[in-house]
Formats: C-alpha cells, structure tokens, sequence
C-alpha cells in the first residue's frame, strides 16, 4: 500500500490516508509515529486511555445512531401497515440495516416486502420478507431477470441484483398481476 501511495505522489496525485477503522493498537501506533497528540489527550492521560476514550464514544455513537434507525423503520413500517405487497428504495443502507427494515415491513404490511439500496450504475442490495411466505421460485426468477445473486430462507431472502430502478419496478409489478 505504501508504495501505491508513493508512487501516486510521484505521479503528481494529491493523496492522503485516512484510518476510518482500525483496531485500538494500530491507531496507537499510528499516532506514535506521527508525535502528534490524540485529540483527547490534550487534558493529559495517556496515548492508550485517549485512543480507547475515543474508541468508547465511537461505540456510543454507532449505537444511538442504529437505535434512531431503527425507530425510523418501526415508524416506516407502521406507515405500511396493512398495505399488501410493498416495494421499496432506500438509499444507503447497510446489509444489516436493509435486513431490519425489511423485517420490520414484513410484519406489518400484510404481503411480500421488498427493499432494494443503492443505485443503477454500481447495482443493488435487497432483501424479500413475507411473513410466512416462501420466497424461493420468486428468488430464482427475479435473480435470473435481474442478474442477481443471493437467497436465504423460505419467507427472508437477501443478495444483489444488477439492473436498473425501473428493471426492478417492472419485474415486481408483473409478479403482483400474476
């Protein structure tokens, strides 16, 4: 990776490496040879204490931010209570969050949920729920038509598709006319 970096700036490219995640002893170790010190040392205390200071209030961020998601997806879900079928785009979510709001849709809407996050050009992430359904025909149908991958269980499905929102659209509403 070094030598990536080095050859880039001698190609004239501007760069920088940024740690957005790393274990507790590399950021140590980082900061070590640097000689700069960690923002939350500045009041005194050791490298270590700050760096898992920092770390403890990352954690306490990570967790308030998934609980405020997830009352976003009770509250969507409840919005689409009883609506039947359901198919949704969310932007941005990670598998884990597309997997809890598909859940939370799932008990609720009273037929087959469907929330598909990202975009046409770098494809899409889904997750299919029905409450007692099997998905497993729909899932080879719709990973065939829109050149997709991925599966599960029965009635909770997850994967990827490479199509566009309107490819998407158009496969789910033949499949709701059937």
């Amino acid at each position: 990776l070094i030598d990536a970096l080095e050859h880039m700036k001698s190609a004239g490219i501007n760069c920088r490496m940024l740690f957005l995640e790393a274990d507790t002893q590399s950021i140590i170790n980082r900061y070590k040879e640097t000689r700069r010190l960690h923002p939350l040392q500045r009041n005194g205390g050791t490298l270590e204490e700050a760096v898992r200071r920092a770390l403890d209030e990352l954690a306490q961020q990570k967790a308030r931010a998934a609980a405020l998601e997830t009352r976003v997806f009770e509250a969507q879900a409840e919005s689409l209570r009883g609506r039947g079928n359901v198919l949704l785009f969310e932007d941005g979510l990670t598998p884990d969050a597309l997997r809890r709001l598909g859940d939370a849709v799932m008990t609720r809407c009273g037929g087959r949920c469907a929330v598909f996050s990202g975009s046409d050009a770098e494809g899409y992430k889904y997750c299919v729920a029905e409450d007692g359904g099997d998905l497993r025909q729909l899932t080879k149908e719709m990973n065939a038509a829109l050149h997709g991958r991925g599966g599960g269980k029965p009635f909770f499905v997850q994967g990827s598709v490479s199509a566009s929102r309107r490819e998407i659209e158009t496969f789910f509403e033949t499949e709701d006319r059937k």
